[in-house]
């Protein structure tokens, strides 16, 4: 009986018979693991959602804040304050395998979509209206002095530009806040499904990323 066949892979490695989870075999983001490419996605998302909760105070006292319309600036909070909240619950969801935290996440996720659709709505209609240019027309304004002609000149054809590529950038951000929803959703599956054969094949799933 060849023992060898059941204690080596093809590659040599003592890893044979152990079953890879599902999160191993499939890949995300970045070309790696789905498990970690989403744990690391989280952490990124977190930090950004809590930077953007702490300077709030600081960019509501700027001129891009009060040139922007009460809507965005209204989008912007609610989508800071959800979005830190939410991935704080997704990373110890994450970590400590919790298949309702990451649910939580994954809702988020799912809202966080809407918004960035109802956000393509609004700029759509500012932009038409000419408002998104004015906008963007004031603060470049705001950064020259008032007898600079040449200034004020070059600020109206780059606030064309800006409004544009706003407008254009829009739909990839759809893109990827879908693609970060369907992420944490396939890991929300793998997760439930792995606590629920717990019941069945009596395996215990140490907690991910937690060192011993």
């Amino acid at each position: 009986m060849d023992l060898n066949h059941h204690l080596y892979d093809e590659a040599g490695t003592p890893d044979a018979g152990k079953p890879k989870k599902q999160e191993e075999e499939e890949r995300c983001m970045f070309c790696i693991e789905l498990g970690k490419g989403v744990y690391f996605l989280s952490w990124v998302l977190l930090i950004g959602y809590a930077f953007d909760v702490l300077s709030l105070g600081f960019r509501t006292q700027t001129v891009e804040w009060k040139a922007l319309s009460p809507v965005n600036n209204a989008l912007d909070v609610i989508t800071s304050l959800l979005g830190f909240t939410a991935c704080a619950i997704g990373v110890h969801g994450i970590k400590k395998r919790d298949a309702s935290r990451v649910y939580i996440y994954f809702c988020f996720m799912v809202v966080n979509v809407g918004l960035t659709l109802l956000l393509v709505l609004i700029t759509s209609i500012e932009y038409g209206s000419g408002r998104l240019t004015k906008a963007f027309t004031r603060i470049c304004r705001s950064h020259l002095e008032p007898d600079d002609e040449e200034g004020l000149k070059r600020c109206d054809t780059s606030a064309m530009d800006e409004a544009v590529g706003e407008i254009v950038s829009l739909p990839f951000m759809i893109i990827w806040n879908m693609y970060c929803a369907w992420a944490v959703r396939r890991l929300y599956l793998i997760i439930l499904r792995e606590g629920n054969g717990r019941t069945t094949t009596g395996h215990n799933y140490a907690p991910m990323y937690e060192h011993p």
